[in-house]
């Protein structure tokens, strides 16, 4: 929702709020969910890692990476039992990588 939030106005409430033609919401549709996640994250990678606010975000995701890397080293354990903060780590390699090939 954040991506769409620099839309124009008004905008990231109509598609969040659109229907399908079942009448169900489309944010409840996770094919939908599913599929405006990847294009944010193809349009602006930086954005769907971290969330808006100051600094620098390269150093926000260096700085995000050197703590999950911590886990990994001083806690490996709780690091394999989790797999959100699996795919975080790997979601900031990638966004990390789209920039620097930007």
């Amino acid at each position: 929702k954040q991506w769409l939030a620099g839309g124009p106005e008004g905008l990231s409430d109509q598609i969040m709020s659109a229907r399908a033609a079942d009448g169900t919401l489309l944010k409840n549709n996770p094919d939908f969910m599913n599929w405006i996640s990847q294009t944010a994250r193809e349009v602006n990678p930086m954005n769907m890692v971290l969330p808006a606010g100051n600094g620098d975000r390269v150093s926000n995701i260096a700085t995000r990476m050197g703590e999950i890397e911590t886990m990994m080293r001083t806690n490996r354990a709780a690091y394999d039992k989790n797999p959100a903060i699996q795919e975080e780590y790997r979601n900031l390699i990638e966004a990390r990588d789209r920039h620097q090939a930007a």
